[in-house]
């Protein structure tokens, strides 16, 4: 993520958001695993780019027609390959759905490169855990039986949309929350 770059999350509730700052604590102290840290805000990602045009007006007007709605998450999940990331698999619902193809369609729109692993087609809906080469062939193991075992499901509401910016670098701030007003 360079200087320029911003994404569109949803943060997580109160009880889930200090659900998973207590998990990424726990993988520093055990694990010394902290790189998850430079964006310390708990969430799912909808879309990152190196910039969006008039999206505080884009947002406002988008989240004013949207409502709240529910979604479950459903354990454990790992992106492999060579910098695998370990996340809290969210399943996808219609509402779900429906919500990021219709930020999409605004995203298209105004969106500087954005990144297209979160287009409709390929987006796959997570709380990242562990990323940037923290998840390693030396500490997988010994993760996965820590966590393997614990109860990943929860059920919360989508209720906002956050504008965030910065860099991995230099870390990432949060610019704007944006609640669903419907």
């Amino acid at each position: 993520m360079s200087d320029s770059m911003q994404a569109l999350v949803t943060l997580l509730p109160d009880k889930l958001y200090k659900k998973v700052q207590n998990i990424w604590m726990e993988l520093k102290r055990d694990f010394d695993i902290s790189r998850v840290l430079i964006t310390p805000f708990p969430h799912i990602s909808l879309s990152t780019a190196d910039g969006y045009e008039d999206i505080d007006k884009h947002l406002e007007q988008f989240t004013s027609e949207v409502k709240p709605f529910t979604v479950r998450t459903n354990g454990l999940g790992i992106f492999a390959g060579e910098r695998p990331l370990l996340y809290i698999e969210v399943t996808k619902n219609r509402e779900l759905l429906n919500f990021h193809e219709d930020l999409w369609k605004i995203v298209d729109k105004i969106a500087v490169n954005p990144e297209k692993l979160y287009r409709p087609k390929y987006w796959v809906p997570h709380i990242t855990l562990i990323f940037l080469g923290d998840l390693n062939k030396e500490n997988i193991g010994e993760i996965i039986k820590k966590f393997a075992f614990q109860d990943f499901h929860y059920e919360f509401k989508i209720d906002n949309i956050s504008l965030l910016q910065g860099s991995f670098e230099k870390g990432i701030k949060l610019v704007k929350t944006y609640e669903l007003k419907r």
